[in-house]
């Protein structure tokens, strides 16, 4: 947890750097060993987006949480018990962050109304932030009309169905990639691999 708060500490940082006034930071201890930090935006962007900006701004931050991506992940509320440890979330001042050490913290998180107030303020994100959504990596795409338009099955053994030897080969229709990885993944464990 104290690797956890420092880490916070430096994102806070990274944030108040990028132009994000500090009073529309909200850090919350999550109840357990984890921390969050939320920046309520007028600004309308997508999930790429936000992944892109998170990593970014989260880069080399060894406490770092990618399951805040899964858009089917659940976020507990302030103000919730933590089922295993019986603290609350609660929300903390970026000085008590700076200033507490876990244990107070975790003290204080002891009884929900040990919480700070709710960051309420809307801001609009600075320019800086807006273009690490932009700055995405280029990614390699396969060249496809260097396909063959028959993948060589002269080496293809007996027992492996042709359309399974295709794909390992990488002959695989653009927008396809994910299912035929999923087919070979399923034939290969049927198979005890």
């Amino acid at each position: 947890p104290e690797e956890a708060r420092k880490d916070t500490l430096d994102l806070v940082s990274r944030l108040i750097e990028s132009g994000i006034p500090s009073e529309a930071i909200e850090v919350a201890f999550s109840g357990n060993k984890g921390f969050s930090v939320e920046v309520k935006s007028n600004n309308r962007i997508t999930r790429q987006e936000f992944k892109t900006i998170t990593l970014k701004l989260s880069e080399g931050l060894k406490t770092r949480d990618s399951k805040i991506h899964n858009t089917n992940r659940i976020f507990r509320i302030p103000l919730t018990k933590h089922p295993s440890s019986g603290l609350y979330k609660i929300i903390i001042s970026i000085n008590d962050l700076s200033n507490s050490t876990i244990e107070q913290i975790k003290e204080r998180a002891k009884s929900w109304e040990n919480s700070a107030d709710l960051v309420e303020t809307l801001i609009d994100l600075p320019n800086k932030v807006l273009a690490m959504a932009k700055s995405t990596p280029e990614v390699n795409k396969m060249d496809y009309t260097e396909m063959p338009l028959k993948p060589d099955m002269s080496k293809k053994p007996r027992n492996v169905p042709a359309c399974k030897w295709a794909m390992m080969q990488g002959f695989i229709k653009p927008g396809n990639k994910h299912n035929a990885i999923m087919a070979l993944g399923a034939y290969w464990k049927n198979l005890g691999y």
